[in-house]
């Protein structure tokens, strides 16, 4: 039996859920305005300071890196 993306991360979620260091967060990619909306999101969620004027892209690359920070959430 295999598991599908979203069995994988709802098990997940399960397994982090009484975790207090631990943000699930969850984009969809079904086109690049979904994805950006989502990523906006979690920008505005854990307030990520994003500049205007910036580009779309920017606005992405900061919020990429802050999800790559392995204490960003801390």
């Amino acid at each position: 039996m295999s598991l599908s993306k979203t069995q994988i991360a709802l098990e997940y979620v399960y397994q982090c859920v009484g975790d207090r260091n631990c943000n699930i967060f969850s984009v969809q990619g079904s086109g690049i305005s979904k994805f950006s909306e989502g990523f906006m999101a979690i920008a505005q969620h854990v307030q990520i300071p994003l500049q205007n004027p910036m580009t779309e892209e920017a606005r992405l690359r900061v919020v990429r890196r802050w999800l790559e920070v392995p204490h960003s959430g801390t």
